[in-house]
């Protein structure tokens, strides 16, 4: 199953994440969200990875969000929780 949304940037998991955690992590993390521009494909896959693991923890860090912020996450758990359940019987 693809995750994130279908918008330029936004085509994997953390497409997903409430724009708060991203402008979080980002407005923090300008070296590496500068990487990802890089031409060494080393850089880059090393940029987004680090991000990666920012953008969690920014999520986890955060004890309230809002249901619209929850939204497009909460239809990918919807379908992966569909899959379990058909899955067990």
């Amino acid at each position: 199953m693809a995750l994130g949304r279908d918008e330029p940037g936004q085509d994997a998991i953390e497409g997903l994440l409430p724009k708060e955690v991203l402008a979080t992590v980002n407005g923090r993390e300008t070296d590496l969200v500068m990487a990802i521009g890089s031409r060494d494909t080393k850089v880059r896959r090393d940029a987004k990875d680090k991000l990666k693991k920012l953008y969690l923890q920014e999520f986890r860090s955060r004890q309230v969000f809002s249901s619209g912020e929850l939204k497009a996450l909460e239809g990918v758990v919807k379908k992966i929780n569909k899959r379990f359940i058909r899955s067990a019987h």
